[in-house]
């Protein structure tokens, strides 16, 4: 038998990288605006920022992303009173496709933020370059592990496949074939997401998220499994993880308190959650919180 081989198309090739940045600024952050001839993501991590482009001002939320096109003037200001984390990622790419992310802020969900993190764990790897600071050039590692820029194109390149597809509505989702405006769904799940940040310290059931944003509790989990890779009651607790950690990290609190304050019904309900969802118990992870602060006043 004679086997012939199928070269495979791809649809999003990255042909260069130019900046990897994870910047934390505080309330008063200001950035007077750039222009540049590539593409460029930014991403609000914590806070909540203003952006400009070209003569549009637009808010972005906690968890929303924006893709800046070649060649048009950006600018961004930090919006809240708890300062602003913002991933930056800036990037060659010829397919026509970006510009349907070039449109409007996209959320970020929870797969979407595991590639995100994904490319920036392997740029601190392969790069010497500081990933808060300025440079013109990233600075290649000597010893940086086998395959880590590679990892870093196959991740963005997955986001943004993943991305665009987002935009295009699912059939299963719209049965009778109606036309359903761009962005319906990835609305819905910014809503219901922003519900659950809304109440990370006194939480609601997931039919309380439902009845809230006017959508079934069937069609809630098929959009959170579709697009987050996840439960939403997983996505609810991962969040309130989340705001465990941030609160672990100021030390002001015992984990009683934060157990209480975050709603578990008892610390060793939170323990299992927290192990479930980051792989270490809360005393491993404040271990380890430890461990990098030592080794940074070394």
């Amino acid at each position: 038998m004679l086997f012939e081989g199928t070269n495979l198309k791809p649809a999003i090739r990255i042909k260069r990288i130019y900046t990897i940045h994870y910047y934390e600024y505080d309330c008063d952050f200001q950035f007077e605006g750039e222009t540049h001839d590539f593409w460029e993501i930014a991403y609000v991590d914590r806070g909540r920022a203003v952006i400009t482009q070209g003569e549009e001002e637009t808010c972005l939320e906690q968890g929303f992303a924006m893709l800046h096109r070649p060649g048009v003037f950006h600018s961004i200001r930090s919006a809240g009173q708890s300062g602003l984390n913002l991933f930056i990622i800036s990037f060659e790419c010829a397919s026509a496709r970006l510009e349907d992310l070039a449109i409007a802020p996209f959320a970020i969900l929870g797969a979407d933020k595991e590639r995100l993190s994904s490319i920036l764990s392997e740029a601190r790897l392969a790069f010497s370059s500081p990933l808060d600071g300025m440079y013109f050039k990233l600075r290649r590692r000597k010893n940086a592990p086998f395959g880590s820029e590679q990892l870093i194109i196959l991740e963005l390149q997955s986001l943004l496949i993943r991305l665009i597809r987002r935009k295009e509505i699912p059939q299963e989702l719209n049965p009778a074939g109606n036309h359903v405006p761009d962005g319906q769904i990835e609305g819905l799940l910014a809503q219901a997401i922003a519900c659950m940040q809304q109440n990370l310290c006194n939480p609601l059931s997931i039919d309380e998220i439902c009845r809230r944003c006017f959508i079934s509790r069937s069609k809630l989990q098929r959009l959170f499994r579709q697009y987050a890779g996840q439960s939403a009651l997983n996505y609810y607790i991962s969040l309130r993880v989340e705001a465990a950690k941030s609160m672990m990290r100021s030390r002001r609190h015992s984990y009683s308190e934060i157990a209480e304050t975050l709603g578990f019904s008892s610390i060793h309900y939170f323990s299992k959650q927290f192990k479930q969802t980051t792989g270490m118990t809360p005393t491993q992870y404040s271990a380890s919180l430890r461990s990098l602060t030592d080794r940074k006043s070394c």
